[in-house]
């Protein structure tokens, strides 16, 4: 079973027991601000009700209710509309209600979450995007929603860095953890080993050729630069950072043998 948990600033879910029950959450579709749909308004809503819909889903910590369940779809401003007598008869234990508006090339979206469990709004956030990053902005509404009804960071927002060929030579890429959002992070024409992202998230080392020899070079994704590390003749490779992302220790075979050596970044 779970426990919602609400102190002063917090809701949680405690966890009880390894067959815990999900929280079943209500995630309304996303409308206009002002109710107005504009041309391209109603794909806009479709990309992000699916994509929140879906990361949640996702999750191991929620059931993400039909939309046929719901007693209410539209009219939501505040507690004051919501029957949250209704919705926990529906079976639901979290509402997420949000709107958003399309100003030329970005989105803005509001979103409160509510427990039916309490009668009250648990969170109250506001989103910016560009248009052409709709998906990244819906995956950081899921992972606050997941944040403040569990205590644990959710991994919607979280990409995959890997090696393809895809381009006829090995390059370094990135997607989303859905699949979506593919991107292309270097172009070396040469081939590249080893990618490990840092603790933080913000640089991923990698080895490539694009010297003709194995050096090691860090990407920067704040700056999108590219800078070497270590260009050693001979290996200079699989890479690994400390917890708080100040060094990394890495294999180099300068001297005639592989050996580890550590470095500060």
């Amino acid at each position: 079973i779970f426990i919602l948990l609400y102190g002063q600033t917090d809701v949680h879910v405690k966890i009880t027991d390894s067959g815990t029950e999900k929280i079943r959450i209500a995630v309304l579709d996303f409308f206009p601000k002002n109710l107005v749909w504009n041309p391209d308004d109603r794909r806009i809503s479709e990309v992000l009700t699916q994509t929140v819909r879906e990361d949640l889903e996702f999750s191991p910590f929620f059931t993400v209710m039909d939309t046929a369940a719901f007693p209410q779809e539209q009219g939501i401003l505040d507690e004051k509309d919501i029957n949250f007598i209704n919705w926990a008869t529906a079976g639901v234990h979290a509402i997420v209600v949000p709107v958003f508006e399309s100003k030329d090339d970005r989105i803005e979206a509001k979103v409160q979450l509510f427990s039916t469990t309490y009668g009250k709004r648990i969170m109250k956030k506001s989103y910016k995007r560009e248009r052409e990053k709709i998906h990244r902005l819906a995956h950081n509404i899921s992972d606050d929603i997941v944040k403040k009804l569990t205590g644990e960071d959710g991994i919607a927002s979280t990409k995959i860095a890997f090696i393809s060929k895809r381009t006829g030579k090995r390059e370094l890429f990135a997607i989303d953890y859905d699949g979506r959002s593919l991107c292309q992070w270097t172009k070396t024409n040469a081939i590249i080993l080893s990618p490990a992202w840092s603790p933080t998230g913000d640089a991923i080392s990698f080895t490539s050729y694009a010297k003709g020899n194995p050096d090691l070079y860090v990407l920067d994704l704040t700056r999108r630069r590219i800078t070497v590390l270590s260009d050693f003749v001979g290996l200079n490779t699989s890479a690994s950072w400390s917890p708080d992302g100040r060094n990394i220790v890495y294999t180099v075979s300068k001297d005639g043998n592989s050996e580890i050596y550590i470095m500060d970044v």
